[in-house]
């Protein structure tokens, strides 16, 4: 994953205290191929994040000759499937970073980092100063910020090769950081962050204070003046945030003349206007939809 800040696991001591968990890791596996076995739909999903995350290059299978590390942290991840009732056809595997074995979690080795995030009162403020609203989050972002090499085999997982269920499980890990860490939040904003400081020379400085002063984690919002500023505002937010391989998604506008102008994959769904129409309604000022 070229582009992509590279930072390291923020670990309370050195080393930090993680004993071999393979044996809880594969016993969980064991329980997770019963469920698979029994629901064909389930294992078809699960079976596409996985490659979705090794085409994405967010995992890859431990090399043969690196199976035995020498020095470096080691930790195996049980993990299992989340799906959202809102979104049943989108699965989310999470690699669990809280199972507790031998007295400790990969957690409590972990420190949070400094909190970046920004005051969602002063995010919803600034949003409600201008006529032209814009929203939009960041897609998978903990995913966009990899882990140091000396770290990623403490994220070790099992999965089984072909994806045959029949086979012994091969061991795989993850090169970025996870939903579930209790480190990722932070890590994952400091690259955003670290993205806008580092090319701020190429951009105007409001492009550089949308991505400093308009987030809140992932999700951005930001209000103008005018249309014209709005899609040329977004464009340069686009070209900002892809150096360093954070892609936009589910962008949202009050006006249709802007909405034209993105993508239609790059666009939110349309139940999402509902959800900003009671949004808009709780916080007893409604939002102006126009030129739609």
């Amino acid at each position: 994953m070229l582009g992509h800040y590279q930072i390291a696991l923020p670990w309370r001591q050195q080393p930090p205290y993680v004993p071999n968990n393979q044996i809880l890791a594969d016993h969980r596996l064991q329980l997770l191929k019963k469920k698979l076995l029994r629901d064909h739909k389930l294992f078809e999903s699960y079976r596409a994040t996985i490659h979705d995350y090794i085409s994405k290059g967010c995992t890859q299978r431990v090399p043969k000759e690196e199976l035995d590390v020498d020095g470096k942290p080691l930790w195996y991840l049980p993990h299992h499937a989340v799906v959202n009732p809102n979104k049943p056809r989108k699965l989310r595997v999470v690699l669990d970073c809280a199972t507790r074995y031998k007295g400790t979690l990969l957690n409590d080795q972990l420190l949070s980092g400094p909190d970046l995030t920004n005051s969602m009162f002063g995010v919803l403020v600034r949003f409600r100063q201008e006529p032209v609203a814009l929203s939009s989050d960041i897609e998978a972002m903990f995913h966009q910020v990899m882990v140091d090499p000396k770290d990623v085999d403490a994220l070790r997982f099992l999965w089984w090769l072909d994806d045959n269920l029949s086979k012994q499980p091969v061991e795989c890990r993850m090169k970025v950081h996870l939903f579930g860490s209790t480190s990722s939040p932070s890590c994952a904003s400091f690259g955003l962050r670290k993205t806008a400081q580092d090319n701020a020379g190429d951009f105007h400085h409001e492009v550089v204070d949308t991505v400093l002063k308009n987030f809140y984690v992932d999700d951005c919002l930001k209000s103008v003046k005018s249309t014209k500023v709005a899609v040329e505002l977004r464009e340069d937010l686009c070209a900002l945030l892809l150096r360093d391989g954070f892609q936009w998604t589910k962008w949202l506008c009050n006006w249709k003349e802007v909405l034209k102008t993105i993508p239609t994959p790059y666009r939110a769904p349309s139940v999402w206007i509902w959800i900003w129409i009671v949004t808009s309604f709780l916080l007893k000022e409604p939002l102006v939809f126009s030129g739609t």
